[in-house]
């Protein structure tokens, strides 16, 4: 499919380890190995032929040991090798290698509880260099290198707790790169780089308890990786890798606690393979089957009380069939319709507690409209209008004490408004602003505790859409949708004590517009850009509770508020503001006006949560988000609209929780 190959990997080490790796031969063929002897032990090893060979292998010996390498062999100029380890809680290396001008390396290191080294090369005016190492708990430095008038410099040093430098610099109008930092328990640095209009690259960082980075990477437009590390306790990386603009590969590591990897490999941009494991009592596994480039096949299997497969069937590169069943008290199946590559239609029955009902229609490969229902406890009904290709409205009725409605409104292609409504306790409103086919705009709404939804909408074919929803304790699914043969779905569902489905669907406008969704229900609940009341308002949120707290465009009271700008008139702008409730909120924005644009925001309430949004309207649009309840979830979300899009998530469950788990009753929570 030209760029839509996707390989995503999340490892979160400790109870709640997963990895996942896909095999494809001569484009369709394709072999997953997932072993987690015990409870922390995993093994996986992946094959292909035709200078695509591709070879994985992760080993986690006892309780906290874990070794991680990748390596993946591609001739003509994709050659491409990643090396993971994490000997004791929070080590990590990874290395890629590519030639002919698509050169990439990448170093990630943490020997001691917040040591990180990231580096990059590409050759022929695409060099891209970034090192980023957090020796003691504040000290971070990066770099950026880019030939033939791209050339990028961004560096960003806090030794002590209160420095803070920012560097930006672009030229032709494509290179971005914003700094924000604030050194204490709550720095944030995000950084942006483009190639031809094509690389990206964001990175988050929050030393001490906070450090997080996510970095981009794009060659000939088709490339793409993204990174993202938050030393300690909560670390993650993720690493995505394109061959010929059809592959895709993203690594997303968390040494320590919490560590969960997922691999997939694809061969002729047809092929589509997502794995997630999580040993113990959280084992997922989804697999992608794409024949013709339309086919689509999706399985996801949770041994024990957790099964699921899904399969996806595509008639003339439109007709999209998803199946996702579940024995049990959890049964799941998905079926969607496409007429004239344009419609949409996915259905998702849950016997029991959990049914849930969604269909989606387009008109004139505009209009969009989803349905989901869940009799009982859990209803939930959206629709999506867009008018010209331009408006979009989308409402999400849950009766019950969480109702919610959402409406978007876009003129000439470049308004956009959102608005969230839940009534009761959490009634949230989001509006964003874009020119000329880059409009974007994110919805996250938890009605109760653990309730999120997001709906995306873009014109041409290219939209690109993401929903996530949790109700109960641990539900989650995604769904993703694209028209002209370009649809991409996948859902993950583990009924029981430990469901988890995940919905993700984004629509792009232009190929350029992008938003994406996360959320992990129970004690491992994630929420990005959501509202609040009772002077907790917030537009966007991630909470990660614990030691790892960072706020984004926040307001607070009591003379605790923080404000930073950053200006760099000319293609080049930027602004930055801090905003804190109760001394704990952390707010940053970035902005630079062009085709560089990214926007940051973070919400926490009760100084737990966390949440970093990135945000570069155009070809290169990336969003970061986390959330974690209990100080034990942490998500993080990197996404890139486009050709290259990339999500990864990650949750995990305490001790007490996985103790008890097997013994408790399923708790649904009324939405």
């Amino acid at each position: 499919m030209k760029g839509q190959n996707y390989s995503t990997h999340s490892k979160t080490p400790r109870h709640h380890y997963m990895k996942t790796q896909s095999r494809s031969m001569k484009g369709q063929n394709y072999s997953t190995h997932s072993k987690t002897p015990g409870h922390h032990y995993i093994k996986t090893q992946s094959r292909s032929v035709k200078g695509q060979d591709y070879s994985t292998h992760s080993k986690t010996p006892r309780h906290l040991y874990m070794k991680t390498q990748t390596r993946t062999r591609s001739m003509k100029g994709q050659n491409y090798s990643t090396h993971s380890k994490t000997p004791g809680h929070h080590y990590i290396k990874t290395q890629s290698r590519s030639v002919k001008g698509q050169d990439y390396s990448t170093h990630s290191k943490t020997p001691g509880h917040h040591y990180m080294k990231t580096q990059s090369r590409s050759v022929k005016g695409q060099d891209y260099s970034t090192h980023s190492k957090t020796p003691g708990h504040h000290y971070m430095k990066t770099q950026s290198r880019s030939v033939k008038g791209l050339n990028y410099s961004t560096h960003s040093k806090t030794p002590g707790h209160q420095y803070m430098k920012t560097q930006s610099r672009s030229m032709k109008g494509q290179d971005y790169s914003t700094h924000s930092k604030t050194p204490g328990h709550h720095y944030m640095k995000t950084q942006s780089r483009s190639v031809k209009g094509q690389d990206y690259s964001t990175h988050s960082k929050t030393p001490g308890h906070h450090y997080m980075k996510t970095q981009s990477r794009s060659m000939k437009g088709q490339d793409y990786c993204t990174h993202s590390k938050t030393p300690g306790h909560h670390y993650i990386k993720t690493q995505s890798r394109s061959v010929k603009g059809q592959d895709y590969s993203t690594h997303s590591k968390t040494p320590g606690h919490h560590y969960m990897k997922t691999q997939s490999r694809s061969m002729k941009g047809q092929d589509y393979c997502t794995h997630s494991k999580t040993p113990g009592h959280h084992f997922m596994k989804t697999q992608s089957r794409s024949v013709k480039g339309q086919d689509y096949s999706t399985h996801s299997k949770t041994p024990g009380h957790h099964y699921m497969k899904t399969q996806s069937r595509s008639v003339k590169g439109q007709d999209y069939s998803t199946h996702s069943k579940t024995p049990g008290h959890h049964y799941m199946k998905t079926q969607s319709r496409s007429m004239k590559g344009q419609d949409y239609c996915t259905h998702s029955k849950t016997p029991g507690h959990h049914y849930m009902k969604t269909q989606s229609r387009s008109v004139k490969g505009q209009d969009y409209s989803t349905h989901s229902k869940t009799p009982g406890h859990h209803y939930i009904k959206t629709q999506s209008r867009s008018m010209k290709g331009q408006d979009y409205s989308t409402h999400s009725k849950t009766p019950g004490h969480h109702y919610m409605k959402t409406q978007s409104r876009s003129v000439k292609g470049q308004d956009y408004s959102t608005h969230s409504k839940t009534p009761g306790h959490h009634y949230m409103k989001t509006q964003s602003r874009s020119v000329k086919g880059q409009d974007y705009s994110t919805h996250s709404k938890t009605p109760g505790h653990h309730y999120m939804k997001t709906q995306s909408r873009s014109v041409k074919g290219q939209d690109y859409s993401t929903h996530s929803k949790t109700p109960g304790h641990h539900y989650m699914k995604k769904q993703s949708r694209s028209v002209k043969g370009q649809d991409y779905s996948t859902h993950s569902k583990t009924p029981g004590h430990h469901y988890m489905k995940k919905q993700t669907s984004t629509r792009s406008v232009k190929g350029q517009d992008y938003s994406t969704h996360s959320k992990t229900p129970g004690h491992h609940y994630m929420k990005t850009q959501s509202r609040s009341v009772k002077g907790q308002d917030y537009s966007t949120h991630s909470k990660t509770p614990g030691h790892h707290y960072m706020k984004t465009q926040s307001r607070s009271v009591k003379g605790q508020d923080y404000s930073t700008h950053s200006k760099t008139p000319g293609h080049h702008y930027m602004k930055t503001q801090s905003r804190s409730v109760k001394g704990q909120d952390y707010s940053t924005y970035s902005k630079t006006p062009g085709h560089h644009y990214m926007k940051t925001q973070s919400r926490s309430v009760k100084g737990q949560d966390y949440s970093t949004h990135s945000k570069t309207p155009g070809h290169h649009y990336m969003k970061t988000q986390s959330k974690s309840v209990k100080g034990q979830d942490y998500s993080t979300h990197s996404k890139t609209p486009g050709h290259h899009y990339m999500k990864k998530q990650t949750s995990t469950r305490s001790m007490k929780d996985r103790i008890t788990a097997p013994t408790a009753k399923h708790q649904d929570i009324t939405i």
